[in-house]
């Protein structure tokens, strides 16, 4: 698992998560751009501000709050499973080289039924710098 895009963990080990976690937020605490994101009945606004020592990728990922999938093999067949926060599409949609910048993207383009993170993330898949997530109420 990587954390951040700059820490690799094993992902079954959860205290090494927990600590990568925190080691993360620890290093950003009052660093880094701020992200807003606001939402209407067709678009999504992100708010990016702040300074910056080069050129971030601006990405969003558009996730289901909850999906469960039915198991028709296996150990679990027969049983529904249900996982959170299921990222269904990645996109860059803009490049952030500090100051002020908003970006709308259309709510179609998002197609999330739950919700969206966006990250400012160094070139290359690089280190994140700052993320931000909304969830989406579609009365569901």
């Amino acid at each position: 698992m990587v954390i951040g895009g700059a820490a690799h963990v094993v992902g079954s080990d959860r205290v090494a998560v927990e600590n990568a976690l925190v080691a993360q937020r620890r290093a950003r605490d009052g660093h880094g751009p701020r992200i807003v994101l606001t939402h209407n009945a067709d678009a999504i606004e992100i708010m990016i501000e702040g300074q910056a020592d080069g050129s971030y990728d601006i990405v969003i990922a558009a996730f289901d709050r909850r999906h469960e999938t039915r198991v028709t093999r296996g150990e679990n067949a027969g049983r529904s499973l249900t996982n959170a926060n299921v990222v269904r599409s990645v996109e860059r949609i803009g490049v952030w080289e500090g100051g002020l910048k908003t970006v709308t993207v259309p709510l179609d383009d998002v197609m999330a039924r739950g919700g969206c993170a966006v990250l400012l993330q160094a070139p290359d898949h690089g280190p994140i710098i700052s993320a931000s997530s909304l969830i989406l109420d579609h009365g569901g």
